[in-house]
């Protein structure tokens, strides 16, 4: 397999709840270096931790000095932080799909057990059609980037047939993420908020 370039920076993206933290565990079983700094540690709802690098929060804020950081490694963005992504640097995205009506049950779920109130009169339907609209956008977005490639991976595909799910990223990536190993990461016990019930 051909290693990737050491300039271009491997990253994981979706809306929160939507399996980044669990692909970020696959990548880093496969034998890919990730850049994270454990500052968010695990709980209730990411039991195996958030892997994620605090400085990224403040992308919107033009704090980008940490992605020279991020060449050759894996790092966590959260979907609506992908457009501030400066389009000087060549980027291999893995885009993490769920059930919004999942994502959505379990944001209301990590809120509830954080003891925090959801301040909005919008209702879980109108978050749906909102985060429908955000995905819309954020894939128009990477379509007209020309230095990122991207693949998307079904969370919910991903627990019924991991082997099948993963397979698309052993030659984006040029990693085996197909062995007992790497599958193992993908424990269908943490996955609780299911469509349907």
């Amino acid at each position: 397999m051909t290693p990737i370039p050491k300039d271009t920076i491997i990253v994981v993206s979706g809306l929160p709840r939507s399996g980044t933290s669990l692909m970020m565990q696959v990548l880093e079983k496969a034998g890919l270096p990730l850049l994270t700094d454990q500052l968010r540690t695990a709980d209730l709802d990411n039991q195996r931790g958030y892997y994620e690098y605090e400085p990224v929060k403040f992308m919107k804020a033009g704090d980008l000095t940490w992605l020279e950081l991020a060449k050759g490694k894996v790092v966590k963005i959260i979907s609506h932080l992908l457009a501030y992504l400066p389009s000087s640097y060549p980027v291999k995205l893995v885009f993490m799909l769920r059930d919004l009506s999942e994502v959505v049950a379990s944001q209301d779920h990590m809120l509830k057990n954080r003891g925090e109130v959801e301040k909005t009169t919008v209702g879980d339907g109108e978050l749906v059609r909102i985060f429908e609209k955000h995905l819309q956008d954020i894939k128009s977005w990477i379509a007209q980037q020309p230095k990122i490639e991207v693949v998307f991976i079904d969370y919910n595909y991903l627990m019924q047939d991991p082997s099948t799910a993963l397979a698309p990223l052993e030659g984006f990536l040029e990693i085996n993420v197909t062995t007992p190993d790497v599958l193992s990461v993908v424990d269908p016990k943490y996955y609780r908020q299911r469509s349907g019930g």
